[in-house]
């Protein structure tokens, strides 16, 4: 080649003089050419192989990544959509069906890639799947490539956050029968969603309050701290001597139900905490005073009568006689009427008496105890399984003790300082009704629940039901201190959900649920219990927070 003609010219030096003739040295310029051209074309050939190739592979380099995207996007989709299932019953048939379903949907006709089956596996909190396919090789074919394999991975896994979660559910009568069947379902759907892959660690801790016309704490709490023991004004608006709520269960024999009655002014609405040196703020447990006999009722009707007016240690009534025979023998003697405030307000007829008809010293503690935030799945699938349904309806102290839940002081202290990186406090509250608090026509104005009576007879300035004596004098009262503590909540920053069930005819209800939520995306409304089951699994999926982790 090149080198062998400049060689020839070097071997010749001797005669590339001067004096070499003019022939001689266009024959040797010739040979130089004809080897130089040779040379060129095999460097041509070989460069243009090695850009031929160049230009292939960055060619399929190209196809392969960007079906490689969209093949990696799809199943990205796929286990996205899969989690929707995760922890649920029905994780392992519909799962992997809605992956497939996805991935196929997402990855287009044109490709031939397929999907593994999806694994959902709520122990880890994981949803997982992997993919195959190759592309068709184009200008590669030539260097002996027919296809290009390409394949991808994803797995969906929980984010950093963790959460703290009340759920406060509507136990009141109107939601018996299918009605607490289906909210039952709809609550353990949410936990099982919400503890997959975080149950027994603090990543979720979830609590359950069920309310009617009370929130029950459980009456193991009877000596807590918070509890009040007789400095709290509430003890004594309806018994005439200073007897405290328990030292009258005592003396009936009979166990405090575990209710609490409303806090008075702006305490009913926030979860500040209850401390000695506020009386106002302390915790007073339920106790329904007997009301008065028939003897003693002046007329009016009473619904709670449960011990004899005159029993336990009371100086027995005087009587009178009613009626004489012939012979001027009385066959028929009746009590001298007491007056009916002082026949519900004397507290001797508790000393040694065992209640009998009414509804008893419980009355309005229909719910079954509230559970605490926890991090056991069983904890809270057996709290809610438990739930029945009986009573009126009292939304605001329902939210407001899901807040103190949520609280990081007491009663419960369990909850995170609020502003915690990476923590959110969330109350989820479900109501199907609006407030209700039952008027009467005697001298009480209302039955005894946990905002007492209307009109206490010994304090009637402390009623915490206002001065409108009716059904809805009183739903007034008891929405305003609802959208309170809603307000109150979310200005500590707690996060609410809320929904309406079966209020489609009810817009003042839904209005308050609406004010009450975070933000509009935060409130629902559902017609039947299928629609609850699938909100409070939506409501899951949003709290979920699952992202692509590999």
């Amino acid at each position: 080649m090149r080198w062998r003609a400049l060689d020839r010219i070097v071997r010749s030096g001797a005669e590339c003089t001067s004096e070499v003739s003019g022939e001689r040295r266009h024959r040797l310029a010739r040979d130089f050419a004809r080897e130089e051209g040779g040379a060129v074309a095999v460097i041509f050939a070989i460069v243009f192989a090695a850009v031929l190739m160049t230009t292939a592979i960055t060619i399929e380099f190209a196809l392969g990544t960007s079906e490689q995207t969209r093949e990696q996007q799809a199943l990205d989709a796929a286990t996205l959509a899969a989690s929707d299932f995760l922890g649920l019953p029905t994780q392992d048939t519909e799962g992997p069906v809605i992956a497939e379903a996805y991935f196929k949907e997402n990855i287009g006709s044109r490709s031939n890639a397929v999907m593994e089956k999806a694994k959902l596996d709520a122990a880890a909190g994981t949803v997982s799947a992997k993919s195959t396919g190759t592309v068709v090789s184009g200008l590669m074919k030539v260097f002996g490539a027919d296809n290009l394999r390409i394949g991808a991975a994803s797995t969906v896994g929980k984010g950093d956050e963790r959460l703290e979660i009340a759920l406060v559910l509507d136990n009141s009568g109107s939601m018996a029968g299918t009605y607490i069947t289906d909210l039952k379902t709809a609550a353990k759907n949410l936990a099982s969603i919400l503890y997959a892959g975080a149950s027994g660690t603090d990543k979720v801790k979830i609590g359950v309050v069920p309310f009617a016309a009370s929130v029950n704490v459980g009456s193991g709490y009877r000596s807590a701290s918070w509890m009040d023991g007789g400095i709290s004004p509430l003890e004594y608006q309806n018994v005439s001597e200073s007897r405290t709520r328990f030292q009258l269960f005592d003396d009936m024999g009979v166990n405090w139900g575990g209710c609490l009655e409303v806090r008075s002014g702006a305490y009913a609405s926030n979860a500040e905490p209850p401390t000695a040196e506020n009386p106002d703020s302390l915790f007073v447990p339920m106790l329904a005073p007997d009301e008065p006999d028939s003897e003693n009722d002046g007329g009016d009707s009473y619904t709670n009568s449960y011990l004899v007016d005159d029993g336990g240690s009371c100086t027995p009534q005087p009587t009178v006689c009613t009626k004489t025979s012939k012979s001027g023998r009385c066959t028929r003697w009746e009590k001298v009427a007491l007056s009916s405030s002082v026949a519900q307000t004397r507290t001797c007829k508790y000393k040694n008496q065992a209640p009998s008809g009414g509804t008893g010293p419980n009355t309005g503690c229909t719910t079954k105890p509230l559970l605490r935030l926890t991090t056991s799945l069983s904890d809270v699938n057996s709290t809610v399984e438990s739930l029945i349904a009986s009573g009126n309806t009292n939304i605001g102290e329902g939210l407001t003790w899901g807040w103190r839940m949520l609280s990081p002081a007491v009663p419960f202290a369990d909850g995170r300082p609020f502003n915690t990186e990476h923590n959110k406090k969330i109350i989820i509250l479900m109501t199907d009704g609006e407030n209700t608090y039952t008027a009467k026509g005697n001298q009480n104005h209302s039955t005894y629940s946990a905002y007492g009576y209307a009109h206490p007879i010994l304090h009637p300035a402390d009623g915490r039901l206002g001065e409108t004596h009716t059904a809805s004098g009183f739903r007034s009262v008891m929405d305003a201190n609802l959208l309170a503590a809603c307000a109150n909540a979310k200005a500590a920053g707690v996060v609410i959900y809320t929904i309406g069930f079966r209020l489609e005819n009810d817009p003042a209800s839904q209005g308050n649920l609406q004010a009450c939520a975070t933000a509009p995306d935060k409130y629902f409304l559902a017609s039947n219990g299928a629609v609850l089951i699938t909100t409070f699994q939506q409501i899951a999926r949003q709290l979920n927070k699952l992202r692509v982790t590999g």
